[in-house]
């Protein structure tokens, strides 16, 4: 929305208020043409108080018309081309017509706005007559106004719909300076460059003049320098010149009021010779590692042909060291290089011109005769990790013509070794990446040393890693299990790997946090295991495992089984039977070895040669009872174990008691 703004400057000048303003767009120009400028002031006063705005005009500022125009001097070429922009504008497509014709109609409008924006900014009279300036001859020096510029239309203002000013009388208007120039040196030419961002706030259009002895200028633009593009940061010019001719150049800059500001500061330039000499061809290298002669061709001899330079270095694309600190004379078609480098075999020949311009052929691989190879690699040691990368190292060889190695692979010790790398490499150190299945534990590598003439050495030492086992071995099953009295008997297949080394036989009761584990061994054939140690009635799960020599661990399928209850319960101890003759009771009294579950003890009776039957019970903590006897006669006693799930003792072996009396 700013570029649509119509902006304003002024300045104060032989006593007058000089004010410009420029509309964003040429939509804005053909709008404002036709409705006018409202162009007002208020003084500014020390006091402060409320702002009076009073129109410079009693009616809107609007371009000269045909007849207007003709009051103006049309041979001016700038009064002529405003006067022909502003009163013969281009058609508009008629309505309807395809986007093609608008983009058209837009961008020639573009043009033709930008052409009067160049005319009105270079001639003060195209401007006034375009209805771009006004001069206010009634201020007052010493005093502060704002003046506010904007398009005469019937609506509500906003604050983008004009522009304010605010300028005193109190300093007379200074003619500004263009800064920033600077040059560039070319071949029979010089650019110039300057800045646009900081020199945009005071010259739209500029001029270019030059001088050789920085005191006469000449001005060598006949048309001025006008930046098109209004988001470009920078001003360019280019002057066609002698070559070493040096010059003075500086830029004058048209103000927008249409005057010229002052010079900017000079700058020296000269061109320069920036053609090289004929570059040399058929570059050769050829000798031992003692001494490499170095020849080229010249197709023909440039005139500025200086020298030679010969240069040397570990690629073809360089960086290269020159050889010779001395220019080789233009007859030169040789050089000897008496102490050659192993690992810069590249040679390089530069033509010099007088002006320093170098030009080069494309650099020669030396030809060195050389038949020994080096020393095959020694110290060669890695290792597998559970991934599948092998990382391996080796010694550096001490060969200085050593240009690499190159790594070979094999799945098996006598197979086919396959080459790895593309190109030699240069570390003494390699990473490859195997597949973890794979049948074959083994990987075999060797590797070789080459020279720079391709010389390969015998193979190394083979190297031998293994694949860690990060596969676990076939598991053991259960598959036979009988459950006894008290004992449950299982029977099952050991593991069918070889590397297992423990099978271990685990049981987890019912509502147990770990499992037990029962039985450990190394290879062998153990298959079978009695387990006495079970609880009649509980639940247990029993897995039998397999270990490998890698730590790899498989577990059989879980066997969960019920221990059978058969319903029978200890006996009670130590029955034992004594009376008191004073008080007549029998005083029975017994152990009992269990002392978790619900039971209860219950004693039976067989008087005289009655046979035992149950006669009463106790509790679980009372472990004796006391009977009443009223006649006398022979008494016998026993005792049986009731628990409350249904099981039962066998009935205590008897007591006997005699009552004589």
């Amino acid at each position: 929305e700013q570029e649509q703004k119509v902006t304003m400057i002024a300045r104060y000048i032989n006593g007058n208020m000089e004010l410009r303003w420029f509309p964003g767009s040429a939509a804005m120009w053909r709008l404002a043409n036709e409705k006018g400028y409202i162009l007002e002031r208020t003084e500014i006063l020390e006091s402060g108080g409320e702002d009076v705005w009073k129109k410079m005009t009693k009616q809107p500022i609007k371009p000269e018309d045909a007849e207007g125009w003709s009051a103006y001097d049309m041979q001016d070429d700038y009064v002529k081309v405003t006067a022909r922009a502003i009163n013969e504008p281009l058609p508009p497509p008629q309505r309807g017509a395809e986007m093609k014709k608008w983009l058209e109609y837009q961008n020639n409008e573009e043009g033709v706005f930008i052409f009067f924006s160049i005319a009105t900014d270079m001639s003060a009279a195209a401007s006034k007559g375009a209805g771009l300036r006004f001069v206010d001859k009634t201020v007052e020096a010493g005093k502060s106004y704002a003046y506010q510029i904007r398009i005469n239309e019937d609506k509500e203002l906003e604050e983008n719909d004009f522009d304010i000013v605010f300028i005193d009388t109190k300093q007379p208007y200074q003619y500004p300076i263009p800064i920033g120039l600077r040059t560039e040196a070319g071949d029979h030419n010089v650019k110039l460059y300057w800045d646009a961002v900081i020199n945009r706030k005071s010259f739209n259009v500029f001029h270019v003049e030059r001088s050789v002895d920085n005191k006469k200028f000449e001005r060598i633009t006949k048309l001025p320098i006008y930046l098109a593009e209004r988001n470009a940061n920078e001003y360019r010019f280019v002057d066609s010149i002698t070559n070493y001719q040096q010059y003075y150049y500086r830029i004058v800059g048209i103000t927008p009021y249409g005057d010229e500001g002052r010079p900017s500061e000079s700058v020296k330039a000269m061109a320069k010779d920036f053609t090289p000499a004929m570059g040399v061809t058929d570059i050769k290298a050829l000798g031992n590692r003692k001494s490499i002669e170095v020849t080229w061709k010249l197709a023909y001899t440039s005139a500025d042909l200086k020298g030679f330079y010969v240069g040397r270095g570990t690629t073809p694309d360089g960086p290269f060291n020159f050889l010779n600190k001395d220019l080789l004379p233009p007859s030169s078609r040789s050089f000897s290089d008496d102490n050659p480098a192993v690992f810069e075999p590249y040679y390089i020949v530069y033509s010099v011109d007088e002006a320093g311009n170098r030009s080069h052929a494309f650099a020669a691989l030396a030809m060195v005769v050389d038949h020994d190879p080096p020393k095959p690699p020694r110290g060669l040691a890695g290792e597998v990790d559970t991934t599948g990368i092998v990382t391996f190292h080796w010694n550096r060889n001490t060969e200085e013509d050593l240009l690499g190695y190159h790594i070979y692979m094999a799945n098996g010790k006598n197979d086919v070794y396959r080459q790895l790398t593309k190109h030699p490499i240069r570390l003494t150190s390699f990473q490859d990446t195997v597949t973890m299945k794979a049948l074959n534990k083994k990987i075999y590598y060797k590797i070789t040393a080459l020279d720079y003439n391709n010389n390969p050495s015998p193979y190394s030492e083979i190297l031998v890693v293994e694949r860690p086992d990060i596969i676990p071995p076939a598991a053991p099953s259960i598959y036979k299990y009988e459950v006894g009295e008290e004992q449950v008997n299982l029977i099952w297949h050991n593991s069918s790997s070889d590397d297992v080394k423990e099978h271990r036989l685990l049981r987890q009761q019912e509502g147990t946090s770990a499992p037990v584990e029962l039985l450990s061994y190394r290879q062998g054939g153990q298959t079978t295991f009695t387990d006495t140690t079970v609880e009649m009635g509980a639940v247990y799960t029993y897995t039998l495992s397999a270990e490998d020599e890698a730590g790899n661990v498989t577990v059989s399928t879980p066997l969960t089984l019920s221990v059978y209850d058969h319903g029978r319960r200890p006996e009670v101890n130590n029955l034992r039977v004594e009376f008191d003759k004073t008080s007549k009771m029998a005083h029975l009294s017994w152990t009992y070895g269990q002392t978790s579950g619900q039971f209860r003890f219950v004693v039976f009776k067989g008087a005289k040669d009655r046979p035992l039957s149950s006669y009463k019970s106790t509790a679980a903590n009372q472990l004796e009872y006391s009977d009443f006897i009223r006649e006398k006669g022979l008494y016998r006693y026993a005792v049986k174990v009731i628990y409350a799930d249904g099981g039962e003792s066998e009935l205590s072996r008897p007591v006997r008691l005699e009552v004589a009396e």
